[in-house]
């Protein structure tokens, strides 16, 4: 009987739909984005001038895409382009993060 009910629960199992997936990959970016920005943060002071202005450039133009294309996937729920656009964002702005650690 104990059987059975293990073979019941895992039949009723939800899958999560792809909102919610979509949701939990946007967390695990924002997530790690605050991390790496604590360790960037750290290191800023040994970075010279420049290169922190053209990191703060890049950084910015990646947070005016990531919002960009976060309305659109907002408004545009089941497009999967606009929600590849937005993941796509989040992973540059990561990328950009390490390259600053990097340095």
């Amino acid at each position: 009987n104990a059987g059975r009910n293990n073979l019941r629960s895992s039949n009723l199992e939800r899958k999560p739909t792809s909102d919610e997936l979509v949701r939990e990959a946007e967390q695990k970016y924002v997530e790690a984005i605050a991390m790496l920005s604590r360790d960037v943060n750290r290191r800023r002071s040994r970075l010279d001038a420049e290169t922190v202005a053209r990191f703060e450039r890049t950084l910015a133009a990646v947070n005016r895409t990531i919002a960009d294309t976060r309305r659109a996937a907002r408004k545009h729920p089941g497009d999967p382009v606009a929600t590849q656009y937005m993941l796509t964002a989040y992973a540059r702005k990561v990328d950009v993060l390490r390259e600053m650690i990097g340095y």
